[in-house]
């Protein structure tokens, strides 16, 4: 999203996209923007520009550059800018254990669209039991996600009768992928 124009003409100007040095989309720069207008008299407000491109996740280099309509150069960059895309969170159940008022669970779990915690859910047999975050530390994470923070793992306790249970994390996804919730596994204990 920005704004752009070129000086010999007050026709709106082509915006191409380019994701880690590759083409992936253009758009004309034809949005209303009347701050442009106040800021650059004379040359109209339609000149701002706001779309998306296909990118996959992880960290990409955006560039952006208007196409010129009059004499001098073809084309000028606008800018580039570091971007994280997004993903559905991945993780793990590591162990559910046996515990005074219910089930024990520990585990990590990563969202790479947001730097916050990551909520769990647990399912026991299949049923809703409670839900934890993510926020206890965890070297080893790191050491094989060290673009995340270190604090990914989850540690909690939700009510369970006692038996042979089948018990199931989901981590909830906050960002891009819409209402998918990955399962982190699932695994049995026994609870007294």
């Amino acid at each position: 999203m920005g704004w752009a124009l070129d000086p010999d003409s007050t026709e709106p100007l082509d915006i191409h996209a380019y994701v880690d040095g590759t083409f992936v989309g253009s758009r004309m720069a034809d949005v209303d923007r009347p701050d442009v207008e106040a800021a650059v008299p004379n040359f109209g407000r339609r000149h701002g520009y706001d779309f998306e491109v296909p990118a996959v996740p992880g960290t990409r280099q955006v560039t952006v550059y208007a196409i010129g309509r009059g004499a001098g150069a073809p084309y000028t960059r606008l800018g580039t800018q570091t971007v994280v895309v997004g993903a559905l969170p991945f993780g793990h159940i590591d162990a559910a254990l046996d515990d005074p008022n219910g089930v024990r669970v520990r585990g990590w779990a990563i969202d790479p669209d947001t730097a916050g915690a990551v909520d769990i859910h647990l399912y026991v047999d299949g049923v809703f039991a409670g839900a934890g975050r993510t926020g206890v530390s965890r070297p080893d994470v790191v050491a094989v996600y060290p673009d995340y923070p270190g604090d990914r793992g989850y540690d909690f306790v939700v009510p369970a009768a006692a038996g042979r249970r089948t018990v199931c994390a989901y981590a909830i996804n906050v960002g891009n992928g819409g209402p998918n919730h990955p399962m982190l596994g699932c695994t049995t204990v026994t609870l007294t």
